[in-house]
């Protein structure tokens, strides 16, 4: 069978096993007595554990090979999940939970596209990876709707329970057409050095081009206040459309849905955007006012439905800044650099993300999850002002 071909199996298999819990698992907590402040723990936990283990898993699957790192993944997601559907609300079960979770996320994440990259040797790669994408668009929207729509519906273990009948699955076709490594026996010290190594190098390197690469620090800078904006609500959506002020219709299913098409969207849009005011950094400030706008909108509306459409536009502009994100700081970065500084770009985000979780546990132990929405907005918007002051201080770029 062609490389690609085992490429799709396997990963097709293992992410719709992903896409059925995606919607519906913070219910499924909330449901066995965990406050909103616990799941936010949960995150917290699978933030910091992602972080110190995604070179320890890179180390693992250039080591050992793919089969061994999507199995090894696929347990772990059995084993983390499995203990979620536990009925109890001790906090161990979560931070146990949290951990395999995130340990099975970063052996699964890049693996197996790095292995048919190198086995394609760089020819038709342009095509694997939009055919990839494509795949992967249409499982989340379809495993994601079944999943937190038919199978939530039902029962909120429902989604959990066909997510791990999904991860068995992967395991054993994984063992089935997946190679082993190719290091033969004995390299495995040798290489293990070389990637610590290498490791070390990328640390000096990014400090030294942090020190260096002003347009680097103010594309970083210039986002802070957008990651502070969005984090809670992506993470906390299902909860609040959950609450008891929007009645009692199951809607989750759809809004996910919405979600996933809202998030297409904003992303074709955002080469219009950047062709029509430019990669600029007000283009920046601009999708920050707007998107606080929307949240506001969609924490303040007791409507329903106008709440999700509140709630789907600020997906489409979140998806916008994304590309118009990426874009700017890949053109601002050399080709020699360019993996490493989006490496620490990706580090900062980490530790941004769980600052911003952090502290929205604490806010709301004493108020409702929208008001911690506009808190954390508003502290976004001040924020703001001095970054992008300072930054039209020190570029032509705004």
């Amino acid at each position: 069978m062609a490389i690609v071909k085992k490429y799709y199996i396997v990963s097709g298999i293992y992410n719709i096993g992903v896409a059925f819990f995606g919607g519906t698992l913070y219910l499924l907590m909330q449901q066995h007595g965990f406050s909103a402040a616990d799941i936010n723990l949960f995150l917290i936990v699978f933030w910091i554990v992602s972080f110190i283990f995604e070179m320890p898993s890179g180390i693992f699957a250039d080591t050992f090979g793919p089969r061994r790192s999507v199995v090894l993944s696929s347990l772990l997601r059995i084993l983390g999940l499995g203990i979620l559907l536990v009925p109890s609300s001790a906090l161990t079960i979560l931070i146990v939970a949290a951990i395999l979770t995130a340990i099975s996320d970063t052996l699964k994440s890049s693996t197996l596209e790095a292995w048919v990259s190198n086995e394609l040797h760089s020819k038709n790669l342009d095509n694997f990876f939009a055919n990839s994408s494509k795949l992967n668009t249409v499982i989340n929207l379809l495993g994601g709707f079944f999943g937190a729509q038919i199978l939530g519906k039902v029962n909120y273990a429902y989604p959990v329970l066909g997510s791990i009948v999904c991860f068995i699955l992967a395991m054993v076709v994984g063992i089935m057409l997946l190679p082993k490594a190719t290091r033969v026996k004995g390299d495995e010290r040798r290489v293990l050095g070389m990637d610590l190594h290498e490791f070390k190098h990328t640390i000096t390197q990014g400090q030294h081009e942090l020190k260096v690469n002003q347009n680097f620090r103010l594309i970083l800078l210039s986002f802070i206040p957008s990651m502070i904006l969005v984090t809670v609500p992506f993470n906390q959506w299902q909860l609040y459309f959950d609450q008891p002020q929007f009645g009692h219709q199951y809607l989750i299913g759809w809004i996910l849905l919405g979600i996933n098409l809202a998030a297409l969207f904003g992303a074709r849009c955002a080469q219009f955007v950047m062709r029509v005011f430019g990669k600029r950094y007000q283009t920046i400030a601009a999708i920050l006012v707007i998107n606080f706008i929307f949240i506001i909108l969609s924490a303040l509306m007791g409507n329903v439905y106008i709440a999700i459409g509140a709630f789907l536009l600020h997906t489409m502009m979140t998806s916008l800044e994304e590309v118009l994100r990426a874009t700017m700081l890949n053109e601002q970065l050399s080709n020699q650099s360019r993996t490493m500084m989006l490496s620490v770009f990706n580090t900062i985000e980490s530790m941004v993300t769980i600052i911003v979780l952090a502290v929205d546990a604490l806010l709301i132990k004493f108020m409702p999850i929208q008001l911690g929405w506009i808190i954390l907005g508003n502290i976004a918007l001040v924020l703001a002002i001095p970054v992008f002051y300072r930054i039209k201080k020190r570029t032509t770029l705004f």
